[in-house]
């Protein structure tokens, strides 16, 4: 056979291991004489090919390739090369076979190898055929051509396209087709002969190999209908296997390939006879043994364990946490935590106790060592007027009433929801590493709380990322303004303050009063007193209003849990649905909630905060407190029937639900009617009694 075509310089060789020596192609007798250097703009003349030009570039095409996706460019070049027209009428049929390529997919749970078409620089003008009704006369060209290529691989394409196109004898062909497949896969490399210079050795890359095999194994239901199917399904499972032994036992890892043919013989677990499936769950496992320190190769190969032998599920579960925690022995704390979070998970996710046990010790373990976390902050500088004038807003008064009242208006400090949005997707469209990064947030115990896992959750942390930052600079202000305000009148005294916070004791009374006094731990540079008392008091202040608003909000005792009210996090959802102020819910969720919040809240009711607060934490605790207690009105407490049992007073008029913090009538159409509709069936209940 001869050939025109240098392929040393067509694209590089990598030898692979566990290659079996393939066939000869001679050059010695082929005139590749360049075109004249003098006339470089002379075109060179093109013929059309005979059948036997095909089959030799096809062939060479073949043995110079070493990945199934460059066939068609690398048949273009080499024709142009041997001065036969690539775009005449011949080559047409030749150029749609080399257009399609092998890729791996998953039908209905089964792995199989599958011809697609590829659109590429030589192929782009040829429409994707529809291989059922390819003309007859395009199918002979490729079954004439199959008997003249010499190459595995080559005769392997034109019987799969002809299997593909179906009709008469179709069984034979895919028979012929693994046949073909699996010569190729067993001998990928070819000897190019050249005159006048040293012989070249191309061998197939080894993906290419892979495909080649998986292709022969999802051929077999088909080939299974000829006289010969069951001895090639026999040959093919054989191959599968030694091939895969081969790659798993190799000196160099090729954990692709290995992989990728395993996962191809569990699909068709159904060839294999028992001996030949042991033999597979053997290469499993030694391979997962190989790569113990690639959790998730193990974890592939331990799916592929199950699916092959489904009563091993447990065994397999078990290498995949014990994975994790090998991984994590030695490691830096920060690295460790991360796979033993990992195995904790995978264990309670398969009910392995002892394993989830086992992880969680080490991590309660790791946690006590110093993760190296490092601080990265950064500065802005603002006018001091701005601050200086936002502080007065806040404190200026009178009085300490009036100064009190200024600080009880003040916007939530979280800021705006929907600028803040806006913030968050301004600066993640920014930044590509901020959204690349893995993010991990962590406790005050140096435990790991949360990972974001879907984009929702990286938004939702973006966002609270922003709020965060506003409240680190509303916290300072607020802080000021407390101080400069007992700085103009002093500190009121606690009867006062509750009292005022009450609205002259309209409202609820105790909540205000345990508010004063946090008031007054604040003031006495008690910052962790008044965190302390102020944060977990939140929820109580919240649970009024609900109640006030004859919302459910409690759950009845059951076997083995006693009735309670839903928490913070059910109360505000009950709020929102009554046109709470967005602002604000989430002012309470990003300070005093997870999981993208500061979770404040936790920390503090479960021992976490063992360091002295700043005054800016403790004044943001003041202002969601004081939120609640200075919405809270309770008509019942303020009817006197006995004084007056016709004339009831209610503890808000409607001028103040509507001017309220909760947000105006205009941005909580449907709130301020329920509030009215409270006092209203309070007042009819008073005149009830009143007449009774």
């Amino acid at each position: 056979m001869t050939a025109v075509s240098d392929p040393a310089n067509e694209e590089d060789v990598e030898e692979l291991t566990g290659s079996a020596d393939g066939g000869e192609l001679n050059t010695a007798d082929c005139d590749a004489s360049p075109p004249d250097a003098d006339a470089p703009d002379s075109e060179p003349v093109l013929r059309p090919p005979t059948e036997d030009d095909l089959a030799h570039l096809v062939d060479l095409a073949f043995a110079t390739a070493t990945a199934w996706t460059s066939l068609p460019d690398r048949f273009y070049t080499l024709a142009r090369g041997t001065g036969i027209d690539p775009d005449s009428a011949p080559t047409q049929p030749v150029l749609r076979a080399l257009g399609f390529f092998l890729t791996e997919e998953t039908k209905s749970g089964r792995r199989l190898v599958e011809l697609r078409w590829k659109t590429g620089f030589h192929t782009e003008a040829l429409p994707p055929p529809r291989l059922r009704s390819v003309a007859d006369a395009e199918a002979e060209a490729w079954e004439r051509l199959a008997g003249k290529v010499t190459h595995p691989a080559a005769r392997a394409r034109l019987l799969d396209m002809l299997v593909l196109r179906g009709g008469t004898g179709t069984p034979d062909r895919a028979a012929a087709a693994v046949a073909a497949y699996l010569d190729h896969a067993m001998a990928p490399s070819t000897v190019i002969r050249r005159s006048g210079d040293d012989d070249v050795e191309a061998r197939w890359l080894d993906r290419g190999l892979t495909l080649s095999l998986g292709r022969a194994l999802s051929l077999t239901r088909i080939a299974a209908a000829a006289a010969t199917g069951p001895a090639i399904t026999k040959r093919a499972v054989a191959v599968a296997l030694n091939f895969s032994g081969a790659r798993v036992r190799s000196k160099r890892p090729q954990v692709g390939s290995a992989l990728s043919t395993l996962a191809l013989l569990a699909a068709n677990r159904g060839l294999l006879d028992p001996a030949e499936t042991a033999q597979l769950l053997s290469l499993i496992e030694e391979e997962a043994a190989h790569h113990a320190d690639l959790d998730h190769v193990v974890d592939q190969l331990m799916d592929l364990l199950i699916l092959v032998d489904p009563s091993r599920r447990e065994a397999a579960h078990r290498v995949r946490v014990k994975t994790r925690l090998d991984l994590a022995v030695g490691r830096e704390p920060m690295v460790a935590m991360g796979f033993l979070e990992e195995a904790a998970r995978l264990a309670r996710t398969f009910h392995l106790d002892d394993l989830r046990d086992e992880a969680v010790r080490e991590m309660q373990r790791v946690a006590r060592f110093d993760h190296g976390l490092r601080s990265i902050s950064t500065q802005i500088t603002i006018p001091g007027s701005i601050l200086d004038a936002e502080v007065r807003r806040a404190s200026d008064g009178a009085d300490w009433r009036e100064s009190m009242s200024n600080w009880l208006a003040t916007p939530a400090p979280s800021g705006g929801l929907a600028s803040n949005e806006r913030t968050s997707r301004h600066i993640a469209s920014l930044s590509v590493v901020r959204r690349l990064a893995s993010v991990v947030l962590i406790g005050a115990d140096n435990m790991p709380r949360w990972r974001p896992e879907t984009e929702e959750d990286r938004d939702a942390y973006e966002l609270s990322r922003t709020e965060i930052m506003r409240m680190t600079l509303s916290g300072e202000l607020l802080s000021a303004a407390l101080d400069r305000i007992v700085g103009l009148h002093g500190v009121p005294p606690v009867t006062e303050l509750s009292m005022f916070l009450a609205g002259n004791g309209s409202g609820n009374v105790a909540l205000a009063t345990a508010l004063a006094r946090s008031f007054h731990r604040y003031w006495s540079g008690d910052y962790e007193g008044s965190l302390h008392t102020a944060a977990v008091r939140v929820e109580a202040g919240a649970r009024a209003l609900v109640l006030l608003l004859d919302e459910p909000a409690y759950t009845v005792a059951r076997t083995k849990a006693q009735g309670k009210y839903v928490g913070l996090d059910q109360l505000l959802d009950i709020l929102a649905r009554r046109d709470f102020d967005p602002d604000w819910d989430r002012f309470i969720r990003t300070f005093l909630l997870g999981p993208t919040g500061q979770n404040l809240r936790h920390d503090v009711a479960h021992g976490f905060i063992l360091k002295e607060p700043s005054p800016s934490t403790a004044a943001l605790a003041l202002r969601a407190c004081s939120l609640f207690v200075h919405l809270l009105w309770e008509p019942s407490t303020s009817l006197d029937i006995r004084s007056d049992p016709t004339m009831p007073r209610p503890a808000w008029t409607i001028m103040d639900a509507v001017r309220s913090t909760i947000g105006t009538a205009v941005r909580s159409p449907r709130l301020v009617p329920a509030l009215l509709r409270s006092e209203a069936a309070a007042f009819r209940a008073a005149l009830q009694r009143g007449r009774r």
